[in-house]
């Protein structure tokens, strides 16, 4: 037993270390100062960690000075200290110490305690990499995916990148998964983007649980599985990740792989919204507005989305601007209303655009302007609106506001009845009122009817971003 009544590891060499160590022996003060650092054998204390590999690292050592380095680094029994860290790391890369050359290529390729300088990071990264070293691996591959202090190549990046994941680096397993999610270097893949994903995940890497998780939410690359996706937006969010944590909060919103706790999903979103997320205040917004998980308290709703509306988050700005409409939360107010609704119509939302067709169509703040509400609905139609499709091909149907017109009626509301987004009430009633149009059509119409609307869903498939999905 030593003093501290800890048991060493190995008692004899312990006793050994400390006599040499006393004697000034620089691989006994070494040993004693991981014991300090590790708590093996005495009371974990890095203070005595940092005097034990001073003394050997003043010696020369190349360990206790990588060691005392990433002492300095996080600030663990010395006052933190990137330079001084740096100064370490540097003297122990001289004597070729792997890891202190890693640490060295991360200081200069952040600036972190050094000029920042991303072709000495590369030639650090390079020495160590080529010893085996997969913390440089993965620091070479982001090297040369990002083009910093090497010229951009995709291939070269995936090739360190595995290198390093063959030694079980989660980081380097992470971004073989999106160069296949993404096709960097290689075809895109998402099965084998997700298996990637999951290799990381295994092993804790918080990025690559919330990413997987969403690869089981859309089904890319996997089997549909809100249970599994709940489970590692659990996983990631337990760790503070707030993408997860949102995610995790919808989960429990709709009802998705877990129980429907619209409760819990407040809580969670309160979470991420008090860390300004506008997207977590919009939907906290939404909560009180409805009453989702609380009583609904329509005064607390606008202040939450007023919170997002400020910072631009066009959602919270249609919310915002449908209460002023509504005299729901605040007093009436169209010009409010009208400013809210362009405000998110000026960042393409199309509930935004919609807004503002009805405003013009009812004639509420502004001058009534079928023409105006045409245009209106048919840029929020154009981003596949199906409230906008519906009523823009009512209007065609009818020529209000836009010279009748048949074939365009037909387009609009065929896509509006097959919109995933639309109601059954909204979808049946497109239906009807699409067949309504088709009696007066001749066979020529039709056809070119059709046309259009394949067109259209043509244009969207391939508008659409490749890989996750967000909510």
């Amino acid at each position: 037993m030593t003093a501290s009544g800890q048991i060493p590891q190995n008692p004899v060499e312990f006793a050994r270390a400390k006599a040499a160590a006393a004697q000034g022996n620089a691989a006994g003060q070494l040993y004693m100062g991981e014991c300090y650092r590790d708590g093996d054998g005495v009371l974990q204390d890095y203070k005595e960690a940092a005097r034990y590999f001073r003394l050997a690292a003043d010696q020369g050592n190349g360990l206790a000075q990588f060691n005392l380095g990433f002492l300095y680094y996080t600030g663990l029994g010395v006052e933190k200290d990137h330079k001084e860290a740096v100064r370490w790391y540097k003297l122990a890369a001289d004597q070729g110490n792997d890891s202190a050359q890693a640490n060295l290529a991360y200081s200069y390729h952040t600036g972190d305690g050094v000029d920042k300088d991303d072709k000495e990071a590369v030639r650090w990264y390079r020495m160590a990499a080529d010893k085996g070293n997969a913390v440089a691996q993965t620091g070479l591959g982001e090297a040369y995916h990002d083009g910093e202090g090497v010229m951009h190549d995709f291939k070269e990046s995936l090739n360190w990148y595995r290198k390093a994941a063959d030694q079980g680096n989660a980081i380097a397993q992470f971004h073989i998964a999106e160069a296949f999610r993404t096709g960097e270097g290689v075809a895109m893949d998402n099965a084998e983007a997700a298996r990637w994903y999951r290799k990381s995940a295994e092993q804790g890497f918080v990025t690559a649980e919330a990413f997987l998780g969403l690869m089981d939410a859309a089904g890319l690359g996997v089997p549909q599985n809100f249970t599994e996706a709940a489970k590692m937006f659990k996983a990631a969010a337990d760790q503070g990740h707030a993408v997860a944590m949102f995610n995790l909060a919808d989960c429990y919103r709709l009802g998705e792989g877990v129980p429907r706790d619209p409760k819990e999903a407040l809580r969670l979103y309160r979470i991420v919204a008090d860390h300004d997320d506008q997207a977590a205040q919009n939907n906290v917004g939404v909560a009180y507005r409805d009453g989702d998980g609380i009583a609904k308290d329509p005064a607390e709703a606008v202040k939450w989305f007023r919170k997002a509306a400020e910072k631009s988050y066009p959602g919270a700005q249609v919310n915002l601007g449908a209460a002023y409409l509504a005299g729901d939360g605040v007093a009436k107010d169209y010009k409010e209303a009208m400013r809210w609704f362009k405000s998110a119509a000026d960042q393409a939302d199309p509930v935004g655009q919609f807004n503002i067709g009805g405003m013009y169509e009812r004639g509420e703040g502004v001058a009534r302007s079928l023409e105006e509400a045409v245009k209106w609905y048919k840029l929020a139609a154009d981003q596949g609106d199906s409230t906008a499709q519906l009523r823009l091909g009512k209007m065609f149907a009818a020529g209000e506001g836009v010279a009748k017109d048949g074939v365009q009626a037909w387009e609009w509301l065929e896509l509006a009845a097959g919109a995933k987004d639309a109601s059954p009430a909204e979808a049946a009633d497109a239906a009807r009122a699409r067949d309504a149009v088709a009696v007066d059509m001749t066979a020529a119409q039709r056809t070119e009817a059709h046309r259009l609307s394949d067109k259209w869903r043509s244009e969207q498939v391939a508008a659409q971003p490749y890989g996750l999905f967000t909510k």
